[in-house]
């Protein structure tokens, strides 16, 4: 068995580091393998064993990086961390930076004090944040020789050394008029400025998943042996009872079993009013209780509450990569080295064209700090951190990046109806009785049949039966009738609940009801008919109330040039009579269970199709679809077959989850082409195509650090987007 891991990485500077990675841990054989998120600093790694886990971080931090199992509570702790340490490594570098800062002044017609510009002072200065910044030597070293690749280290490492061996060596033979020991250091202090820039925009980019684990509390009050103590949250178990009391956040899933309250569940519906609660009412881990004190059962504890749940769902997807992202990293994996291969060659060139191996230095020393394939390594999964961060602050849980391509490439949006268009509160409207059959005699034969089933439209009737005290009686050979209704026997007689069909299919006469049932389907109500002894004995109009937000969605979706379909079991005059009252035209109907997938299939000769449900039976069609979407308040079964899965349960969040699928695609894509367009346009200037207008190594490594805080910024805007 596979094991699984999630890993925190630190010490990462671009997207080839995290290539490295992968790379190192493949050649450890077919079994292990690691999928590393730059941005979020992230992996997940997988070995046959505890042992290969091991195996797999040791691996990582020979390569120079930190590596350390995440505890999913203390991950945003842990960058908080690495942002900490990196910015006192920053002042510290600033602090011994001053006199090679000051150096540059005569540059711009400043004089300073000549001691200031003593070689011997640049050389200690220099060689002090080299060793501050020796992470950068260690991991290039490590990229080359273990991974057998290069990174961003590589070039940083090659440029900086490049130039302070050449000074050093130029000391050591009495060569003092062409020293780079400035450039080395303020080298090293521009870039780890752009990368503690970096680092905290990357930080503001993860902090949706931060505000979902501080959601979780990290105590309760639990009844033991009939006494009230407080226990961590890792330590209760399924079954508790746990006391809440006003103010307090509840810690896991339950059922209220002792008082009432009334619950703040914004964080999960997204309404600022809260919830009433009473006895037998569900209460959810990270909810707020507002004002009585209540005692409730646990039902779903550690990792199975919603959200953990929420917060597994959305630290996956941040670890999936695009198929555009896989673009940028094979790019990136070959990038670096024809850098080194371009500054090579440039400086071969300056040379032969008669220029002194200083200026063919700078040329080398430029190309390669000017090069840095950073932004490019971020274009991709920072704007991923930032959509599905804010798709999970909505309630709209997108569980891997590849969708945001293929909602683009999709044209054809189809809905289920019951639960998905409607509320799933399904009400008997009427009942019409045959013969001499009273209307509680026919409620009473289809209850007694419908007790045996889960069907939606079973319970409504057995609710009504409830309500008007009727006596259900026993049936025996119960039958469920996929997509056509159910059968049994009661007091001997056969009995049968379902539609004209299958009334029709046991050769009993229906012509009755004709009238009846044309008249409620065109109400938009779904007509059941009932029989007993061979005999039609009456009908039951049921209908389920239109969500308050369907028509607006479905207004909104035809307005983003998509084709809106509605697939039900319904028949088609009732279905219709449902489409009309949210303006839809495209009606699928009497379609059974097992022919939803079968009819996406036909859709999908169109183009790409989007599938939206909530119950067991849209599982298949949710997985057929090229995109699945599961109402968040359906079964568990069509929330694992969804690619996004809508906590709250609206129609108009379907059109929100597109909106930020375009707006996240559309900031990759921007990113993406400001990333290219840098480098395309950084590397001839820093090869000396401007000659004699040249780029000043230092220059060059604040523009390169200010290229990647422009993709991250970028990404951030996604934030301020109303969807």
């Amino acid at each position: 068995m596979i094991m699984k891991h999630s890993v925190k990485i630190s010490g990462m500077h671009c997207t080839s580091c995290a290539l490295g990675i992968e790379k190192s841990v493949k050649n450890l054989g077919k079994d292990f393998n690691a999928k590393v998120n730059f941005a979020s600093e992230t992996a997940l790694i997988e070995a046959p064993d505890m042992k290969g886990i091991e195996k797999i971080i040791s691996i990582i931090r020979q390569s120079g990086y930190k590596a350390i199992i995440s505890d999913e509570h203390h991950e945003g702790h842990e960058h908080s961390g690495n942002v900490e340490a990196m910015k006192k490594e920053l002042i510290f570098t600033a602090i011994v930076s001053i006199p090679l800062l000051l150096s540059m002044l005569p540059l711009i017609g400043i004089m300073i004090p000549s001691f200031l510009m003593n070689h011997y002072l640049h050389f200690i200065v220099a060689s002090i944040i080299v060793i501050i910044n020796k992470g950068f030597y260690i991991r290039g070293y490590s990229a080359v020789f273990k991974a057998k690749s290069a990174s961003m280290d590589t070039l940083v490492a090659l440029g900086t050394g490049a130039a302070y061996i050449y000074s050093l060596i130029s000391i050591i033979f009495g060569q003092t008029s062409e020293l780079y020991f400035e450039i080395t250091g303020l080298l090293l202090l521009f870039i780890s400025l752009g990368e503690y820039l970096e680092a905290v925009a990357k930080k503001k980019s993860g902090d949706a998943i931060k505000k979902l684990i501080k959601l979780s509390p990290k105590e309760a009050i639990v009844i033991r042996n009939n006494k009230e103590i407080i226990v961590k949250i890792s330590e209760l178990e399924k079954g508790d009872l746990i006391i809440v009391k006003p103010g307090q956040k509840i810690p896991v899933d339950g059922v209220i079993i002792k008082g009432i309250s009334s619950v703040d569940e914004s964080m999960v519906t997204g309404e600022s009013m809260p919830v009433e609660k009473i006895i037998g009412s569900q209460v959810i881990g990270g909810t707020i209780n507002k004002s009585g004190s209540f005692t409730f059962k646990a039902l779903k504890v550690g990792k199975d509450t919603l959200l953990q749940q929420i917060i597994k769902l959305v630290n996956e997807a941040q670890l999936s990569k695009a198929p555009i992202q896989r673009l940028a990293d094979k790019i990136s994996s070959i990038f670096v080295p024809a850098v080194i291969v371009i500054a090579l060659i440039s400086s071969i060139a300056w040379l032969i064209l008669g220029q002194e191996l200083s200026f063919a230095l700078k040329i080398f020393v430029t190309i390669l700090v000017i090069a840095c394939p950073c932004a490019l390594g971020l274009a991709t999964p920072t704007a991923i951190l930032v959509g599905t961060g804010k798709g999970a602050e909505n309630g709209i849980l997108i569980k891997d990046a590849s969708s945001f391509e293929k909602i683009k490439k999709a044209k054809i949006i189809v809905f289920d109806k019951t639960g998905t268009l409607t509320k799933n509160e399904i009400k008997v409207d009427s009942i019409i009785n045959y013969g001499r059959i009273s209307l509680n005699e026919v409620l009473a034969i289809a209850a007694s049949l419908e007790k045996n089933s889960e069907h939606p439209l079973a319970k409504a009737i057995m609710e009504k039966a409830k309500k008007e005290k009727i006596k259900i009686k026993e049936a025996h050979n119960f039958a469920n009738i996929e997509g056509y209704g159910v059968s049994g026997k009661i007091m001997g007689k056969q009995a049968l609940v379902g539609k004209l069909g299958l009334i029709k299919k046991k050769g009993i006469n229906a012509e009755l009801s004709e009238k009846d049932v044309k008249e409620l389907e065109s109400k938009g109500q779904t007509v059941i008919l009932v029989a007993y002894g061979n005999k039609l004995i009456g009908l039951m109009g049921l209908s389920d109330e239109i969500k308050e937000d369907a028509e607006e969605a479905v207004s909104e979706l035809k307005k983003m040039n998509y084709s809106v379909y509605m697939i039900t079991g319904d028949n088609a005059r009732s279905a219709k009579a449902a489409a009309d009252k949210i303006g839809l035209t495209n009606v699928l109907a009497e379609v059974l269970p097992k022919e939803k997938a079968d009819k996406i299939k036909e859709l999908q000769k169109k183009g790409g199709v989007i599938m939206v449900g909530d119950g067991v039976n849209d599982a298949v069609a949710l997985t057929q679809a090229d995109i699945g979407i599961a109402i968040g308040s359906g079964t568990d079964v069509a929330i694992e077959a969804g690619q996004i899965v809508l906590v709250k349960d609206k129609v108009m969040d379907v059109v929100k989850a597109l909106r930020l699928s375009n707006l996240t695609l559309n900031k990759i894509r921007q990113n993406l082409f400001w990333a290219f367009f840098y480098n395309t346009l950084g590397i001839p200037i820093a090869a000396g195509i401007l000659y004699p207008l040249l780029l000043n190594p230092v220059i060059a490594a604040l523009a390169m650090s200010l290229s990647s805080v422009s993709v991250v910024t970028n990404s951030l805007l996604i934030n301020l987007k109303k969807i």
